[in-house]
């Protein structure tokens, strides 16, 4: 894991500092699909999942890939999160928190290992997996038997395991952990973190066929509809707070990275009254006013979770929505100014939108994502500072012109 200061950043309502801060607010446990609640399955631990008949196959099958495991455990970030906690750079940091073993802080396992009391342990379970199979996919205990057999998906939902193939439920599950971080780490250098849900499920890199029809606009849509919601979430915590300016013009920073791009597939995608809220929301996170804003939050909250859960599953999108979206964000006026985190969420959408034209309709299963040089040239990544040549070796800014002439390129990739 690699830590880096921040670019100079001159956040909304005229703010700035020298640590962009948009995840503020506190992590909170995922809850289990509603036939599960109450019950208590254990955690069994990825060696049981490894098996060379189940996961860990040495060739891809037709209907699921069938070494699942072994591409978690060789390219997955998420198999080297423990790991990373005794990095150099880890250590520097835990020193400046005064945190003694990171490896059993809970400032740091909660998302650093699949983190649950010792009742929940099973007999493989092991904090060393870093987010292991159970962390993503729920506690095996309930589900780990009937599904080495033939079983039906929906029967393994109600023995505990979460519907990750429900986009919606799948970025509930993700931004557990990359949305949700505390401020103190970020001060004390803990990358800063956004998040778009197509673009991280390429860079895990995904060990699971996409089955969903429309997936780039799909699971793009639907991930802006729970970033966005957990954006707002943090900016209703925060308006009213005293000695918190900070933290709110990030929040509200990070709202209209989201907005920016997604008020134009709602345009697409949204019935009237959600049309409506999403370009009012824009307005007024462009203009820092914070009038109205609790009110708009705390509607936006209900409107956005609606609004994800119906796009998971809708049959509404089509070829000619997808270049429509694509255009409309590639040639965006606003864009004519633009900073780190949105165009960070432009290049995500176009990358998400591109790959939608490519394959059509779907499901894309074995199909590999496709990523143009014009693309590439303009994913940026402000936590790392990725591409490197568009933010400057001295000042750390962000070359803004220049990623705008790179976009007019990108945009040339779908008529």
């Amino acid at each position: 894991m690699k830590f880096m200061n921040q670019a100079l950043y001159a956040g909304v309502l005229g703010l700035s500092c020298g640590l962009t801060l948009f995840i503020v607010q506190p992590n909170q446990s995922i809850l289990p699909n509603a036939e599960a609640k109450g019950k208590k399955w254990k955690y069994f631990g990825s060696a049981t999942c490894g098996g060379g008949s189940c996961h860990a196959a040495k060739e891809q099958e037709k209907e699921r890939p069938a070494n699942e495991y072994i591409t978690w455990k060789k390219k997955d970030r998420h198999s080297k999160a423990f790991d990373s906690l005794f990095e150099e750079e880890s250590e520097e940091m835990c020193e400046e928190l005064d945190i003694e073993e990171p490896s059993k802080d809970k400032a740091c396992t909660i998302c650093h290992t699949t983190d649950v009391t010792k009742d929940l342990h099973g007999e493989k379970f092991n904090r060393e997996d870093g987010v292991s199979c159970d962390g993503c996919h729920g506690p095996a205990e309930g589900w780990y038997k009937p599904h080495t057999k033939t079983h039906k998906y929906e029967d393994m939902l109600a023995k505990g395991m979460w519907d990750t193939r429900n986009l919606f439920r799948r970025a509930d599950v993700c931004v557990k952990c990359h949305l949700q971080i505390d401020p103190k780490l970020v001060d004390a250098g803990h990358p800063d973190l956004s998040f778009e849900l197509f673009t991280h499920s390429h860079r895990e890199p995904p060990h699971w066929y996409e089955r969903q029809t429309w997936d780039g606009i799909r699971a793009w849509s639907v991930g802006q509809t729970v970033s966005l919601r957990d954006a707002l979430t943090k900016i209703k915590s925060r308006l009213g707070q005293k000695d918190n300016e900070e933290e709110l013009g990030f929040a509200i920073a990070q709202g209209l990275s989201h907005t920016t791009v997604f008020r134009h597939a709602v345009g697409e995608l949204g019935e009237t009254h959600e049309k409506a809220f999403i370009l009012d929301l824009h307005g007024r996170l462009s203009n820092g006013k914070t009038k109205g804003l609790l009110e708009a939050c705390k509607k936006g909250i209900t409107i956005l979770t609606k609004l994800g859960r119906r796009l998971a599953t809708a049959d509404v999108f089509n070829e000619k929505m997808v270049v429509s979206v694509f255009k409309k964000v590639a040639n965006d006026p606003d864009l004519s100014s633009v900073e780190e985190y949105q165009a960070e969420q432009v290049a995500g959408a176009l990358f998400a939108l591109y790959n939608s034209k490519v394959y059509g309709k779907g499901p894309r299963l074995q199909k590999p994502l496709k990523e143009p040089e014009q693309i590439k040239a303009i994913f940026v990544r402000p936590a790392i500072w990725e591409p490197a040549d568009l933010f400057d070796d001295e000042s750390s800014e962000f070359k803004e012109k220049l990623w705008l002439k790179r976009l007019k390129e990108a945009a040339k990739l779908v008529k």
